[in-house]
């Protein structure tokens, strides 16, 4: 549990925007995170993002000051690239990278029970 002595006292606002990503509405909040015991001083980038019927998505990323620079162009790429599905929609394309679409073998397998081998 957070507690206001921890990691949210020593926290401090960097920037605060506002912008319109692919139709929606995103607020990225970059907060510096300030030298614990132990811990060195770390960032965070939070998008807000406004989906329908006021539903918000998130995506952060966490990482030490000096890797912020290095990585904070690659959370706006994956920021730019997030896209709000519609209930319409397929959840996903045929060809989408991320969804494993099983072999046209393996479907007649799986229909037809166990494949049987020879011995």
């Amino acid at each position: 549990m957070l507690t206001p002595e921890g990691a949210l006292a020593s926290a401090h606002v960097l920037e605060r925007s506002t912008l319109l990503i692919n139709g929606a509405n995103v607020q990225i909040v970059r907060v510096g995170l300030s030298e614990e015991a132990g811990n060195a001083e770390a960032m965070e980038s939070v998008a807000l993002i406004e989906g329908d019927e006021g539903l918000v998505y998130s995506i952060a990323l966490h990482c030490s000051s000096p890797d912020s620079n290095r990585l904070d162009p690659v959370f706006r790429q994956v920021l730019q690239s997030w896209r709000l599905q519609s209930a319409a929609a397929p959840a996903s394309a045929p060809g989408d990278p991320a969804i494993v679409q099983p072999k046209a073998t393996e479907a007649k397998q799986d229909a037809a029970g166990p494949a049987k081998t020879k011995p």
